[in-house]
């Protein structure tokens, strides 16, 4: 009795799939499986410097305006968009101001494109590009970016599993060489090459040139790009922290540095903290060269360029506190403020990825939060089986470094994902490798998504080497009231949740949901076979050769059904509002509803049963 009153109040309470079409993940290693092991790697392996913007493959190379950074990003199943950038970067100081912007309309946006390389027969052009400026105030020399001129056509109604040929740029200033892409298979396999916090430096030029060799159709960043924010800007001064200075021409050298890779294979990505690049002199604008370079089809039908105005869910807290800083932006992360930063995409064939945006508001009566729900509930699992979620900020890593940034976050989108049968979480943030086990609230779970951090692309800040576990730990994890977020990780309410694992907030050995971990440079590659079936693999950057990958895995989906009754304990979770993965309410606003609190007592009631 109290069974069925729990499965018609689940039925009441939340909307979403079927039960029956639940399967279990089961992950297999093969039999080249290697030992985790952390690794001693001589300097220079584990960090290095970034390249000089004034040589290659950085440097300009290209005169006036003429094209270059051309790159593609995956819009619908059959449209791309492909973007490039004309003109030198214009620059300015207190000393000399920089000239006026470019002016967009002034060159025209074309791709010349066909089946056939001598025959580009088809002619598209956008409308005008797009130029956005940076202006940094006294405190860093008055410094002034204008950039290039940013072109953005989407080529559509394109055929699956066809070559295409192209060209960009106008008669008046010339033309990029030929280029090829193909469009995805409308048939399994499908296989996508996943790379985050990428950089421009020798490790990040290596990691690239590995993964352009594994051959995938499509590239997955997880987010933090360029690190130009690593850099103060040119003419102007460092200033505290890395969100409100940074050196804009690393855009522009990152899209030459990268063009060699995504000319021809379309980009799937999300947004990092490296992206935020809050602009206090543009009402807390943050997002502008991410967005204005690399927009997302959020709404396919239009390219939205424009920044995220943090004015809206930003409290910045004056221009000036003691010791000569900027004051800190408190996130209001319940804001209702439809913001430029996550969408979802369906590849075909049977592909749904999700993008979110860990540094937007998030919160329960979120835009995102409600978009989320509301995509997830849409996917029909009979006709799209394999379901993949991207954010920045890593849910699941046994690091020391950014230990539990994302707790907050995760309490309240973890069920989410549980409850929607997400097969795959991918992530970045933490520079080094690490997946899970199917995971759901730090326990093994075969209804859990498995989880990979993939944040180590090469970038400047390099690899970060010490497990939590490892000893000394930090001084948080004996005691926990130490613990501090960083200002750039908004959460809900004043306080993160804080989270157990066996009892304590530091686990003393590798957790049991941590299935291979490694702080090496390196990328990976998902192949997706079929609707039941996908292969894993992980390459080191250092490795020579192309073939094979060190964390190699297969994962697979048992018989529908087989996750029914995870379904009831997600619902449950849901609508606890994220409390129940620790031991902080803080992530709650306000008294629960009547029927969150009949949903709490029902859930508690089946799990005695």
């Amino acid at each position: 009795m109290q069974r069925s009153l729990l499965l018609l109040a689940t039925a009441l309470v939340v909307q979403g799939p079927s039960a029956a079409s639940a399967r279990k993940l089961q992950v297999t290693t093969d039999d080249r499986d290697s030992q985790s092991f952390p690794w001693d790697l001589p300097e220079g392996l584990s960090q290095s410097p970034d390249l000089p913007l004034d040589e290659e493959p950085l440097a300009r190379t290209v005169s006036g305006f003429q094209p270059e950074g051309v790159h593609l990003t995956q819009w619908t199943t059959d449209s791309v968009l492909v973007s490039w950038q004309t003109g030198e970067p214009l620059l300015g100081g207190a000393a000399s101001p920089a000239p006026p912007p470019h002016d967009p309309a002034a060159v025209p946006s074309v791709v010349r494109w066909g089946t056939k390389r001598g025959e580009l027969k088809q002619r598209t052009e956008g409308d005008a590009g797009v130029v956005y400026t940076y202006t940094y105030g006294q405190d860093h020399g008055n410094a002034t970016y204008h950039s290039p001129i940013l072109h953005h056509v989407i080529l559509s109604g394109l055929r699956p599993g066809t070559p295409y040929f192209y060209s960009v740029g106008c008669e008046e200033h010339g033309w990029s060489e030929v280029l090829a892409f193909s469009t995805l298979r409308p048939a399994f396999p499908l296989r996508l090459g996943f790379v985050g916090d990428v950089g421009q430096t020798a490790n990040s030029s290596a990691t690239l040139a590995k993964l352009t060799s594994s051959k995938p159709d499509a590239v997955v960043v997880v987010g933090d790009f360029t690190y130009a924010d690593d850099h103060p800007p040119a003419g102007g001064t460092p200033h505290w922290g890395t969100m409100f200075a940074t050196e804009q021409r690393r855009w522009d050298a990152w899209a030459r540095l990268t063009q060699p890779l995504l000319a021809r294979l379309p980009l799937v990505s999300c947004r990092g903290n490296h992206e935020i690049e809050q602009l206090l002199e543009a009402q807390n604008a943050t997002s502008t060269a991410a967005n204005a370079r690399y927009p997302y089809p959020q709404d396919p039908a239009r390219i939205a360029t424009q920044p995220n105005i943090g004015a809206w869910f930003l409290d910045q807290q004056g221009t000036a506190v003691a010791g000569g800083a900027h004051g800190q932006a408190r996130f209001k992360n319940e804001s209702s403020f439809d913001s430029l930063g996550y969408y979802s995409l369906d590849l075909a064939p049977g592909v749904h990825i999700v993008s979110l945006n860990s540094y937007l508001p998030w919160g329960r009566e979120s835009q995102q939060y409600r978009w989320l729900q509301a995509d997830l509930a849409a996917v029909d699992r009979q006709k799209t089986p394999w379901l993949i979620v991207l954010f920045h900020a890593a849910g699941y890593h046994s690091y020391a470094g950014h230990y539990k940034e994302a707790d907050t976050f995760m309490a309240l989108l973890e069920p989410l994902f549980y409850r929607y049968q997400v097969d795959l979480v991918y992530s970045g943030h933490v520079h080094a490798y690490e997946r899970t086990f199917p995971v759901y609230r730090y326990r093994r779970d075969d209804c859990g998504p498995v989880y990979t951090l993939i944040g180590d692309g090469g970038n400047v800040e390099g690899l970060y080497k010490d497990f939590i576990d490892a000893q000394p730990q930090p001084a948080f994890c004996a005691d926990s009231a130490l613990y501090q977020l960083p200002v750039y990780q908004p959460i809900s309410g004043k306080d993160p949740v804080i989270t157990l694992q066996d009892g304590y907030f530091c686990p003393n050995r590798q957790p049991d949901w941590s299935a291979y971990r490694e702080p090496t440079f390196g990328h990976g590659v998902l192949e997706i076979q079929n609707a039941t079936h996908a292969a894993w693999e992980w390459h080191r950057t250092l490795d020579s050769g192309a073939e094979g990958g060190v964390d190699r895995v297969t994962i697979s989906k048992t018989p529908e059904g087989a996750c029914a009754a995870a379904a009831l304990r997600a619902d449950a979770d849901v609508m606890s509002g994220g409390t129940r993965r620790g031991l902080d309410a803080t992530a709650l606003r306000g008294r629960p509803s009547l029927l969150t609190s009949l949903h709490r007592l029902l859930s508690a009631v089946y799990t005695w049963l």
